[in-house]
């Protein structure tokens, strides 16, 4: 009787911690799937692995001292950007590439047979290839914050001028520059290569579509003139973001 009490109890007790090693491994295999869950949804920056942006916005001239003159018609300190990119990537890193077309406003300058120097407000037309890496700061599947950083190859397609601009030239002062053999526009470099930096954000609009702000800064890495000018603007822009 003795020895059927002792099974029966040792056996009781297997039970007990049979079913509690159970309900641990449970317990730890639901913790488990909950936290990849959540480490799945907090990485999914995006729905999907491609992304398309359509961009359009303004390009400020920084060195607004030198450009902001008025030619009557024409004020050369504000101009145009627009963009479509192609990007790559769902988490914390992704790529973007496309086509951009950059209407930036600039200050060159030439030296004349005295080796003064005679400042002209230009706005240069380019096509650009943007090739850029983003850092996003995920809050939710299409709501993020990122910080940028890539390069725009560009390629000049037109360019406007205004006859030598330095502050408060009188029409006098400007025949006398015209008679000392100063040109009436400058030739610049056919091309450029922009360093571009900048930061915005992402906020969703629907499940495949969210609304995109970029604040970014563009500096041309050669001279576009005789005298070295290069080229600096500030890129303000909005547009859309389409996940596939």
């Amino acid at each position: 009787m003795a020895t059927s009490t002792t099974s029966l109890v040792i056996a009781f007790s297997l039970a007990i911690s049979f079913l509690t090693s159970f309900d641990i491994a449970l317990g730890a295999v639901t913790e488990e799937k909950t936290r990849l869950s959540n480490l799945d949804s907090s990485e999914s920056h995006f729905p999907s692995l491609v992304h398309l942006a359509v961009q359009l916005g303004n390009a400020k001239d920084l060195r607004a001292d030198q450009t902001s003159y008025e030619s009557g018609r024409e004020k050369f300190d504000q101009t145009f950007m627009g963009a479509v990119l192609l990007g790559i990537g769902r988490g914390i890193v992704s790529f973007e590439a496309g086509a951009m077309y950059l209407n930036l406003a600039s200050d060159i300058g030439y030296q004349d047979v005295n080796l003064s120097t005679h400042h002209f407000a230009t706005t240069n037309e380019y096509i650009g290839i943007p090739m850029w890496l983003k850092l996003n700061y995920i809050e939710r599947p299409l709501a993020s914050f990122f910080f940028k950083l890539g390069a725009i190859p560009v390629f000049l397609q037109n360019q406007k001028q205004i006859i030598p601009v330095n502050r408060n030239v009188s029409d006098r002062d400007k025949q006398l520059l015209l008679e000392r053999n100063v040109p009436t526009s400058v030739s610049i470099a056919q091309s450029d290569t922009l360093a571009i930096a900048g930061l915005g954000g992402t906020a969703p609009i629907s499940d495949s579509v969210a609304f995109l702000v970029d604040l970014s800064y563009v500096y041309g890495l050669s001279g576009i003139d005789q005298v070295g000018s290069r080229n600096q603007s500030a890129l303000l822009n909005a547009g859309l973001l389409f996940t596939f």
